[in-house]
């Protein structure tokens, strides 16, 4: 064992609490976040599956699925906590990977969010759509939070990542998606974007809806030729996408079947049994 110095204090490897491991050099690892809505976790399962096929592209040994999930729904009972933030770490360890969960109070977004919606920029930093770190949700997220902080430095709530070929990827930390036509357009997963829990979830809403989806390659310059658009993740779930670079989507105003979705969508999540 090797020797350690943390908070001030030089101590032997095996004297501490965190574990220096390939999780923690290397980012070699996954997470999930998700909500949790009175008391009972919103879509867990297809959570734990997207990270179970995830370990299988970089050679991560994958978590018993039933334990995940099984711990998951104990600790969300024992904090007694009704609208819950989730977030689940699986890591790359010596011996074999190591998981924790995170159970939190859930901070609603203000909602001048999903009144006003959101103003974006297209980020200087792109999204490689040929590595695997584009189709996982890497501990590695460091290129995305770049992103976002870029975004919060120029006053916006978002950063758009383009891939290397230029076409719309995601956003920093969200799934991004147009309405042309009465029709919803989105990236395809062949561009680098995130095959997201709830970009899923809106497609199959909207398909049953009778809406059609397109998955395709998308210029940045069709953003703003939309009539409308929103980004989505899971404790987002669906806000509008009204700016881009300072020009008005919409004319600045959210859209009718970002409305429409959102309420499906929301009503989902009240019929969790």
């Amino acid at each position: 064992m090797g020797l350690v110095y943390l908070d001030d204090k030089i101590l032997e490897e095996d004297q501490l609490n965190l574990h220096i491991d390939e999780g923690f050099l290397y980012g070699y690892g996954l997470f999930e976040t998700m909500r949790a809505y009175n008391r009972k976790p919103f879509l867990l399962e297809a959570h734990i599956d997207r990270l179970i096929d995830s370990c299988s592209l970089i050679d991560l040994e994958p978590p018993k699925r039933s334990l995940m999930i099984e711990k998951t729904e104990e600790l969300l009972r024992e904090s007694k906590i009704s609208d819950a933030y989730i977030r689940i770490n699986y890591w790359k360890a010596k011996a074999f990977p190591k998981f924790c969960i995170i159970v939190r109070e859930f901070k609603s977004y203000p909602k001048k969010i999903y009144r006003e919606g959101f103003k974006c920029i297209i980020s200087d930093f792109r999204q490689n759509e040929y590595s695997v770190l584009s189709k996982i949700k890497s501990l590695n997220y460091l290129n995305n939070r770049l992103a976002l902080k870029e975004a919060e430095e120029k006053n916006t709530d978002e950063a758009i990542l383009l891939n290397t070929k230029g076409y719309v990827c995601e956003g920093s930390r969200t799934n991004v998606f147009l309405v042309k036509d009465s029709q919803i357009l989105t990236p395809s997963l062949d561009c680098g974007c995130l095959k997201g829990i709830t970009r899923n979830t809106i497609i199959d809403i909207a398909k049953k809806e009778g809406i059609g989806v397109y998955e395709k390659e998308l210029l940045p310059e069709e953003i703003l030729d939309s009539s409308e658009a929103f980004l989505t993740n899971s404790l987002l779930e669906i806000a509008p996408f009204v700016y881009l670079d300072k020009r008005p989507i919409n004319g600045g105003i959210p859209g009718e079947i970002t409305k429409f979705l959102s309420e499906k969508y929301r009503r989902l999540t009240l019929e969790i049994e």
